[in-house]
C-alpha cells in the first residue's frame, strides 16, 4: 500500500497527521455543515436543532463573544452579516457552488483540502512514475561486459546450457594467432553471478552491463519533436561575412561534406552531421566509481539549441569502477553498426508538422569532441604522455627517466615544427599494430608510430586525425589555467602567491559588478581555489584574474599570464576572424616560451599548438562546448542514488528527459481532472 494513503492534512494542526488521528481531530474540530475547521473544540458551532441562531458562528468567526462592547447598532450590523454568511452556506449545501459571500476560511479549507489530495496523484517510486507519464523507461538494450576484457555478449549467448542453467566464461582471445599454443588462451573472466531468490530459485544475473539505446530511434524521436527537424535547416540561411569564423558550417569539413563521392550529403536537405562525446563521471558521492557515458549532439542546430539536454542524445554508459585502460572499441561497435546504416541507407522520419508526411535522410559522424584521455581512446592513438603523444603531429617528446613524464618543451628550437599525421597512414599504422601477434610485437609498433585501432575506422568516410579537436574546457580552463594556479603560483613548498593575498583577490572580486550573463563569480579563491568548476576557472581567467592579480604577482609573471589570457579571449569567442585566428595561435605560441622560461617547466599541453590546424578545420572552439557535455555528466550523475547501477542510470535519464515535454500533457491533465473534482 502507498503510504501516502496513510496521511492525511489536518487543518487544526496545520500538518500531515496519520489517517487515525486526523479522524478523530475530525470528530472534535470540524464542523459538517459550515465546513470550516476551529482551533479550539469548545467554539465548534454544533449543527442540533437545539443551538438553532444562538451565535454559534459568532464565535467561529470572532473567537470570542461579540456581544461585550458592541452598542446596539453594531450588534444588528454583525448579527445581519453573520446571517447573510449561513444564507450563504445553506445555499451551498443545496447547490453544491457558492459565488457569493464566500468566507475566506472555507476556502482555505477547501484549499488545503485540494493540496493535501493531490500529494497522492503523485507518484512515490519510479515505476509509478512510468505508469503517470507513460513513458517506457526500459527502451533500451542491454549487453553483458566482461569484467576484465570489456568484450560484449547477448543475455542468451552466456550459457553453455541454457535448459540446465549453466553459465559460461568470457570467450575471447586478444591473440589468437599467437605462435605459442599457451598464450592463445581466452579471457576465461565469469561473466554471470548466481543468485538465490526468496522462493529458492536460482537465477543468474550479469556482473556487468553495458546500456545503450539505438541511435536510430533516438534520432527518430528527437527528430519528429515539433520544431526540431526545421532548426537543423536554419544553418543553410546563415548570412556571415567572408573570413569570419562562427561555427563548424565556416569549417573545412563541413565544407567539404557538401558533396561527397559527387553525391549531395549536407548540401541535400536534412541530411545531419553528429558530433560524439565521451566522458567518465563519478555517480556517487566518496566512491572511486567512475561511470562512462556516451553522448551525441546534432551540429545542424542552431548553436542556441545544440547542447540543451532535451536536444542530446545519451548513447550508453560505459560500466565502471574503471575506465578502459586502452581503447573502448567493444563500446562503440554497436554505435559505429548503425553509423554505417545512416550513412549507406539514411532512415525514414515522420514530419511533425505535417502528419503523414515523411522525409528521408541520412546521417555522418563527422565531429569528436572530448577531453585528451577520451580523444585518444576513441580516434585510436597514444595517451598524451607517450612518446608520440600528440594526435595532430608527429613530434617526438622528451621521456624524462627520472619521472616517467613527458618534456612539452623545446618552442625555442624549432622543434615544434613537425609533420602532421593524415588519416591514410594512421590506418595503416593502425591495422600493422592489430596484426601483431604477440603483445610485445603489437606494443613496438604503436610506440613507433603513436597509432592504434579504432572501431571508428570501420567507418569509411571517418577521419580520426582531423575529425577530433583540440577541446576548449578542459585544455584552456580545467587543463591550462587551473594548473598554473594550483601547481605553480600556489605550491606548498615555493608558492609565488603567498596565502595572505587570497583573502585580498577574494575581495578585489567580491567588489565587481557584473550582469547576470556572465555566470557565477569564483567565491573560493581565498580557500586556494578550491572545487573551482570549468565555468568558474573560465570567468576567473577571462574576466577577473588580471584585475585581481594586479599588485599581488610580479610584472614579468602578470605579462605571461595576459599572454593566456589574451588568447583565450580570442580563442573561445563566438565569432572571430581568421586573422584572429592566426592571432590567438602566436599569443598561444609566446606564452609556452615565456612559461618555459619563467618556471623551468614544460608541463604546458602542446596540443595548443595544433588549435589552429582545429580552428580552420573544423571551427570554432567556441562551437564544440564540452561543458555542456560536461554538464549533462553531472546532470546523470544527480539522478543517481547510493547503490544504484547503469541499468538504474539509464531508466532515471530516459525519464526525466522526456519529462521537460510530457509536464504539459499527461501531468497537467492529470491535475486539470483532480482540480475539477475538488471545485
Amino acid at each position: 500500500m502507498d503510504r501516502n494513503h496513510l496521511y492525511r492534512y489536518c487543518e487544526h494542526c496545520e500538518e500531515f497527521i496519520s489517517a487515525r488521528t486526523f479522524l478523530r481531530h475530525k470528530e472534535a474540530y470540524y464542523d459538517d455543515h459550515t465546513r470550516i475547521w476551529s482551533k479550539d473544540c469548545q467554539s465548534v458551532p454544533s449543527t442540533s436543532e437545539e443551538e438553532g441562531d444562538d451565535g454559534g458562528a459568532i464565535q467561529l468567526n470572532s473567537g470570542s463573544d461579540n456581544s461585550e462592547g458592541l452598542s446596539d447598532d453594531e450588534m444588528d450590523n454583525s448579527t445581519a452579516e453573520l446571517q447573510a454568511t449561513e444564507d450563504c452556506l445553506e445555499d451551498e449545501v443545496d447547490d453544491g457552488e457558492v459565488w457569493e459571500g464566500v468566507n475566506v476560511s472555507e476556502i482555505e479549507g477547501r484549499f488545503s483540502s485540494f493540496v493535501a489530495q493531490m500529494t497522492t496523484i503523485f507518484p512515490t517510486s519510479i515505476i509509478g512514475l512510468h505508469s503517470c507519464l507513460n513513458v517506457n523507461s526500459n527502451d533500451f538494450r542491454r549487453l553483458v561486459s566482461c569484467p576484465k576484457c570489456h568484450t560484449l555478449y547477448e543475455f542468451e549467448k552466456c550459457f553453455v546450457d541454457k535448459a540446465k542453467m549453466i553459465p559460461k566464461v568470457c570467450s575471447f582471445s586478444k591473440f589468437p594467432n599467437h605462435p605459442h599454443r599457451p598464450r592463445r588462451q581466452h579471457c576465461g573472466s565469469q561473466l554471470l553471478r548466481a543468485v538465490v531468490t526468496k522462493d529458492g530459485d536460482h537465477k543468474f544475473y550479469p556482473l556487468k552491463v553495458y546500456c545503450y539505446k539505438p541511435l536510430i530511434e533516438s534520432l527518430q524521436t528527437l527528430l519528429s519533436k515539433p520544431g526540431v527537424l526545421n532548426s537543423c535547416e536554419h544553418w543553410r540561411e546563415r548570412k556571415i561575412p567572408k573570413d569570419t569564423l562562427c561555427d563548424i558550417y565556416d569549417g573545412k569539413i563541413w565544407e567539404e561534406f557538401q558533396y561527397v563521392n559527387g553525391s549531395a550529403f549536407l548540401a541535400a536537405p536534412h541530411n545531419i552531421g553528429l558530433m560524439i562525446n565521451v566522458d567518465w563521471f563519478t555517480p556517487f558521492k566518496h566512491t572511486p566509481y567512475s561511470v562512462g557515458a556516451v553522448y551525441l549532439s546534432l551540429m545542424n542546430l542552431p548553436r542556441s539549441k545544440r547542447f540543451l539536454k532535451e536536444n542530446m542524445i545519451l548513447f550508453g554508459l560505459i560500466p565502471g569502477p574503471n575506465e578502459p585502460p586502452l581503447n573502448i572499441n567493444s563500446y562503440l561497435e554497436p554505435l559505429v553498426e548503425e553509423l554505417k546504416v545512416l550513412w549507406s541507407e539514411g532512415m525514414v522520419i515522420n514530419m511533425p508538422d505535417n502528419p503523414g508526411q515523411q522525409v528521408h535522410l541520412k546521417a555522418g559522424l563527422l565531429c569528436v569532441a572530448c577531453d585528451i584521455p577520451a580523444a585518444r581512446k576513441v580516434c585510436g592513438f597514444l595517451g598524451h604522455m607517450a612518446k608520440l603523444g600528440c594526435s595532430k603531429c608527429t613530434k617526438e617528446f622528451h621521456i624524462n627517466c627520472e619521472t616517467g613524464h613527458a618534456c612539452f618543451g623545446c618552442f625555442d628550437d624549432g622543434e615544434d615544427e613537425s609533420p602532421l599525421r593524415n588519416e591514410s597512414d594512421h590506418r595503416e599504422q593502425a591495422d600493422l599494430a592489430s596484426m601483431q601477434t604477440t603483445q610485445a610485437a603489437r606494443d613496438r609498433i604503436e610506440s613507433q608510430y603513436g597509432s592504434r585501432f579504432t572501431a571508428l575506422m570501420l567507418l569509411e568516410y571517418f577521419d580520426c586525425v582531423r575529425f577530433h579537436i583540440v577541446d576548449p574546457m578542459h585544455n584552456l580552463f580545467l587543463g591550462t589555467a587551473k594548473h598554473i594556479m594550483k601547481n605553480v603560483w600556489l605550491d606548498d613548498i615555493e608558492p609565488i602567491i603567498p596565502k595572505r593575498f587570497h583573502a585580498m583577490m577574494q575581495e578585489k572580486v567580491d567588489k565587481c559588478e557584473t550582469p547576470s550573463s556572465m555566470g557565477r563569480i569564483p567565491h573560493k579563491i581565498a580557500s586556494s581555489f578550491s572545487s573551482f568548476t570549468a565555468d568558474q576557472w573560465k570567468t576567473w581567467t577571462m574576466v577577473f584574474s588580471m584585475y585581481a592579480l594586479h599588485g599581488v604577482l610580479e610584472q614579468e609573471h602578470l605579462e605571461c599570464w595576459y599572454l593566456f589570457v589574451q588568447a583565450c579571449n580570442i580563442l573561445v569567442s563566438p565569432m572571430l576572424k581568421i586573422h584572429d585566428a592566426m592571432e590567438g595561435h602566436k599569443l598561444l605560441l609566446q606564452f609556452c616560451k615565456q612559461f618555459q622560461r619563467l618556471y623551468e617547466c614544460t608541463s604546458v599541453d602542446h596540443a595548443w599548438q595544433q588549435a589552429q590546424l582545429s580552428l580552420s578545420i573544423l571551427v570554432a572552439l567556441h562551437g564544440f562546448r564540452c561543458l555542456s557535455h560536461y554538464s549533462s555528466a553531472a546532470y546523470i550523475a544527480s539522478l543517481t542514488a547510493s547503490g544504484s547501477n547503469s541499468n538504474t542510470l539509464y531508466a532515471l535519464y530516459n525519464i526525466t528527459t522526456p519529462l521537460f515535454h510530457l509536464l504539459s500533457g499527461s501531468v497537467e491533465a492529470a491535475l486539470q481532472s483532480q482540480a475539477t473534482k475538488q471545485f
